[in-house]
């Protein structure tokens, strides 16, 4: 079956496991770069705050082969584990103080998200965007943050430059920016058969990548002014700034002979076979100017 049928059907199973009075809430939610995806709510209170849980994993299990009583077995474990991180978010959340510490900032393409950026505080950056969120301490198939909306804002009685100076700090605290070779972060995700004997040493190609502590939303330290000053004096040269995700970018010495269309290929081939459209940061590559203390974005 399809997949829409299949979420159709799997919300139905659920709903005969739960009891009565409970509702299993199947709806189509628009996330980073307008991207459509099923989600899945149990909601036992209308007054809690509960996570939404995404089914596309859940039809790859239908793929190989699982029946959907195997699968709602499964997505109901899903959602227990979830409810267990979802405390703090249980109650009102007309005050700031509810969410301080867990706003951060996310990256995102601006032309790919200018309805909803619209509606939500946010700053330019090149042809991206910086925006706030906030998130629970979520595991698995519900980590996620939800979106600062202008509602947010007047809600909470705040202005942007608060939250966004909030933001940045916390952002800063408890998910700092990470810089390494991209072999390193290879190996480190699991990827040892890419570097075995048998295929001999990697080339030697200076490839950082930047990303956060936990690897989520990292590349927002690409507009970080202070960090990308210090990246040009650790290499004492200009580089490249190739993005990979919303999650990292790569770090790239400038060379005076460096093809940069064949930079813009890889991007483009990294958007195109690697990486969700959910995810995808950019099609462009930028390039840091030490001398102008600033980056652009290249036209190749």
């Amino acid at each position: 079956m399809d997949y829409q049928t299949f979420t159709e059907k799997l919300a139905d199973c659920v709903r005969r496991r739960v009891g009565r009075g409970t509702v299993v809430d199947l709806r189509t939610v628009y996330g980073n770069n307008h991207c459509a995806r099923r989600g899945i709510s149990i909601i036992e209170n209308e007054n809690e705050v509960v996570p939404r849980i995404f089914l596309e994993p859940f039809y790859e299990q239908y793929r190989k082969g699982n029946s959907l009583e195997t699968i709602a077995d499964a997505f109901l474990q899903a959602h227990e584990e979830c409810s267990v991180h979802t405390e703090i978010f249980s109650g009102d959340f007309n005050e700031l103080s509810r969410v301080r510490d867990t706003l951060s900032l996310q990256i995102v393409n601006r032309e790919m998200n200018l309805a909803e950026l619209v509606a939500m505080p946010h700053r330019d950056f090149l042809d991206l965007s910086v925006i706030c969120s906030y998130s629970p301490d979520l595991i698995g198939l519900c980590r996620g943050r939800t979106l600062v909306w202008n509602e947010d804002v007047i809600r909470w009685q705040a202005s942007p430059e608060e939250l966004f100076a909030t933001a940045a700090k916390n952002l800063r605290k408890y998910d700092p920016p990470t810089i390494r070779p991209l072999k390193e972060e290879l190996l480190a995700l699991g990827g040892e058969d890419l570097f075995s004997e048998e295929e001999g040493e990697c080339r030697d190609v200076p490839l950082l990548v930047l990303t956060s502590r936990s690897r989520l939303y990292g590349a927002v330290y690409m507009a970080d002014e202070l960090l990308t000053r210090r990246i040009a004096e650790c290499f004492d040269s200009d580089y490249f700034v190739l993005p990979s995700s919303v999650h990292e970018v790569l770090i790239l010495p400038a060379k005076r002979d460096l093809d940069t269309g064949g930079l813009s290929d890889l991007v483009e081939y990294v958007n195109t076979v690697a990486v969700p459209d959910e995810q995808i940061l950019s099609g462009n590559i930028y390039y840091y100017d030490r001398e102008n203390g600033g980056m652009e974005v290249v036209n190749s």
